[in-house]
């Protein structure tokens, strides 16, 4: 980054700097200055464009969002005190405060034999004997315990584009938050993907979200479609890919309101600076409704839209 790139940088990093004061408040380490520093040194890449999601995918990013690849992803989530495990592949962050996370998870071919068999109930039981198991975790590193609250969307498996999505409502002492999960599944295991938002801002996050998933796909080669005898095949199914998916949300996530507002703002400065050098929004949306990078107009968004075309 340039001299001048890097003034224009911390003029907007100024006016971020309260919240990210408020947020370190609450959690000691690090400082605000160590995450400016840090976050300055990602490689963010802006939208539209279209990105890798490792070896296996690739995503459309739309106007108004930054990308980061999986290493980058692993710093960002740190910060956020999440846990990784090296399976991420990307993230994608919207100025509408909004936050994106892939992973790619190599289990296999799931096969989707349960698809007419969900029990929502059953599986929300599991779920949160789960959860209780992962607060131990929680509790070693010094971190608030969970409780979940219900389905924010109960279990739904699309059989046209393969993808098995639901949403769960966690809660602790700082509030509430939103876990919205989507598995698309591919030939030799699934993408994993994290929709993070605070609850009040969910239902209007979430068709935005969704546009950004018809933007994902699995490269040649990786398509559900494309199984073929000998292929590798999962040992688990739809079930459970729900009750597992959401027991490991209990232990990593860390994005509730104290933490996740203060980054939000910390990269929305960010944001700011790449508009400062490169233009701003061209319309009220994601812009490229016509050229080609999927993006949609505000007017367009009804909420009940959008699947991701896993192949």
């Amino acid at each position: 980054m340039s001299r001048s790139k890097w003034a224009i940088f911390k003029c907007c990093m100024g006016m971020a700097a309260i919240v990210a004061c408020l947020a370190a408040a609450a959690w000691a380490e690090p400082a605000p200055d160590e995450i400016e520093r840090i976050m300055a040194q990602l490689d963010w890449q802006e939208g539209p464009s279209q990105q890798n999601l490792g070896q296996t995918a690739r995503i459309m990013v739309p106007e108004g969002c930054l990308f980061l690849n999986g290493d980058d992803t692993r710093t960002f989530m740190t910060i956020g005190k999440n846990l990784t495990n090296g399976s991420e592949v990307g993230l994608v962050i919207s100025d509408r405060m909004w936050l994106a996370h892939y992973s790619f998870d190599d289990v296999g071919y799931v096969r989707d034999d349960e698809k007419d068999s969900l029990d929502a109930d059953a599986m929300l039981k599991s779920i949160r004997e789960g959860v209780k198991e992962g607060n131990q975790e929680r509790r070693k590193r010094g971190w608030e315990e969970m409780e979940v609250v219900g389905w924010a969307r109960p279990p739904h498996y699309d059989e046209q584009t393969h993808n098995l999505e639901w949403a769960l409502k966690f809660t602790n002492s700082l509030g509430e938050s939103i876990n919205h999960n989507t598995r698309i599944l591919g030939r030799r295991g699934m993408m994993v993907v994290t929709l993070a938002v605070e609850p009040e801002e969910y239902e209007e996050a979430l068709p935005w979200f969704r546009a950004l998933q018809e933007g994902f796909s699995y490269v040649q080669g990786q398509r559900y479609s494309e199984f073929r005898d000998g292929d590798k095949v999962a040992k688990v199914g739809l079930t459970a890919l729900v009750v597992g998916g959401a027991t490991a949300a209990a232990v990593k996530s860390g994005l509730f309101k104290w933490i996740w507002k203060g980054l939000v703002f910390v990269v929305l400065a960010i944001v700011g600076f790449f508009r400062r050098l490169f233009g701003g929004r061209k319309q009220d949306g994601y812009g490229g409704g016509n050229d080609g990078h999927g993006g949609v107009n505000s007017g367009d968004m009804n909420g009940d839209g959008g699947g991701v075309v896993g192949g």
